[in-house]
């Protein structure tokens, strides 16, 4: 018994060396405005003697524009191309870097998915990383804004394809039977109601004097 437990804590051990001899760690910054450029910092330390070749790959976004001039690889993930890039390193010194720039095209949300780096038959991830494209505000709801992503321009009611479905005293022309809108609408219906009547009224008036004469 003590020896398979001597033995399972040597593996334990070995096990936590190995896993510690690579780390790989992914930076970037958590917001930018739409049209900024990003940089993507991927630091990878070593902590064992030697060089070590390496096989780097990252997984790079949907609804970005590539600003390196580094070719990229297609692949399909579940039938949807993703674009890849690649590097093959020699990892000589303690820390090594890599840096690339994207440039998001969309508003809302991103993920970067952990970068896979391999050696020999060893394979180590980084971190996952998300951060967020922001709008610029300018007084002006443009195409791809909306009251969710730039409620600095995009007020709630207007035509920004987002249905705010609530009773607020506010029409929002993109839903169906909004509670305000047909209230609205009825009010307005009632109006034209009285503004014919009075019309009428006015003619009638209006035809027996000239009949009286």
């Amino acid at each position: 018994m003590k020896k398979i437990l001597t033995i399972l804590i040597f593996l334990i051990l070995v096990s936590t060396v190995a896993a510690e001899e690579i780390k790989v760690n992914k930076i970037a910054k958590a917001n930018i405005t739409k049209g900024d450029i990003l940089e993507i910092n991927i630091e990878i330390e070593k902590n064992i003697e030697g060089i070590k070749n390496a096989y780097i790959k990252e997984t790079l976004p949907p609804g970005i524009e590539l600003v390196d001039e580094k070719t990229v690889k297609i692949e399909s993930h579940d039938g949807i191309k993703v674009k890849i890039y690649e590097w093959n390193l020699e990892l000589k010194d303690i820390k090594t870097s890599i840096r690339y720039k994207i440039k998001p095209i969309k508003l809302g949300q991103y993920n970067l998915k952990p970068t896979s780096i391999k050696i020999n038959n060893d394979l180590y991830r980084s971190n996952s990383l998300e951060f967020n494209v922001n709008c610029k505000a300018n007084n002006l709801c443009e195409e791809g804004e909306n009251s969710l992503n730039c409620p600095q321009d995009c007020k709630q009611g207007m035509k920004d394809g987002i249905c705010d479905y609530k009773a607020d005293n506010l029409c929002d022309p993109d839903c169906e039977d909004e509670p305000d809108c047909v209230i609205n609408n009825n009010q307005n219906s009632n109006l034209g109601w009285i503004i014919i009547t009075l019309l009428i009224i006015i003619g009638l008036i209006i035809f027996l004097k000239i009949k009286k004469k």
